[in-house]
């Protein structure tokens, strides 16, 4: 890519140059200097979020405003809670709610367990919740600009229905069940103004 911008750069000199190697040299020294050796053509390389790791996706997740670690994000016990949906009974199976005769073991999340909480995502994982963040951030909010975006990232393992009453499910396949609650925790599912949501792990 360096030698195609150097080239591109000799080529646009004036017809009585552009045949003298002296100017071609001057001009693609110039293409090199301006570019702080070559530095601004690595920065797509290096704010690729399909292959950066470690500290350079950490890098990317500053960018576009969301940290490797979510504090207060528990994942693989039950836990009540209180909840932000209209029904607050609507799905009961994912609010520690039991049928008489086979309780359900959980425990109330309290503030000791929230505070102590400090999730860190591995670089796969991360990679993915920093894409939904990308989609949340420029996304139009039409539906099948998020339900295409939500493909791109998670396949058919996260899908989004309209329910055709300002209403939206996403439904959350067996294995992206982690992926799913830290989304929805983190608020990173993009939404259409006015539209709620309710999540379905399968």
């Amino acid at each position: 890519m360096n030698a195609d911008l150097s080239t591109y750069y000799q080529n646009l000199l004036i017809v009585q140059y552009h045949e003298k190697p002296k100017a071609q040299a001057e001009i693609g020294l110039g293409a090199k200097t301006f570019t702080g050796d070559w530095l601004l053509t690595d920065i797509p390389n290096i704010v690729d979020v399909d292959t950066a790791e470690g500290v350079q996706l950490d890098l990317i997740g500053k960018i576009v405003g969301l940290s490797r670690i979510a504090h207060g994000f528990v994942y693989g016990e039950n836990y009540y809670s209180y909840d932000d949906e209209e029904d607050p009974m609507a799905h009961p199976e994912q609010k520690g709610m039991s049928n008489i005769g086979s309780p359900v073991e959980a425990k109330f999340k309290d503030y000791e367990t929230i505070r102590k909480s400090i999730y860190t995502m591995s670089d796969g994982l991360y990679r993915k919740m920093i894409k939904l963040k990308i989609l949340h951030n420029n996304t139009k909010a039409t539906l099948k600009d998020i339900d295409d975006g939500l493909f791109k990232i998670f396949g058919n393992d996260i899908t989004v229905t309209d329910n055709f009453d300002m209403t939206a499910s996403i439904t959350v396949s067996a294995n992206a069940t982690e992926m799913g609650s830290l989304a929805y925790f983190l608020k990173l599912f993009p939404r259409s103004l006015g539209v709620t949501y309710d999540i379905t792990y399968l």
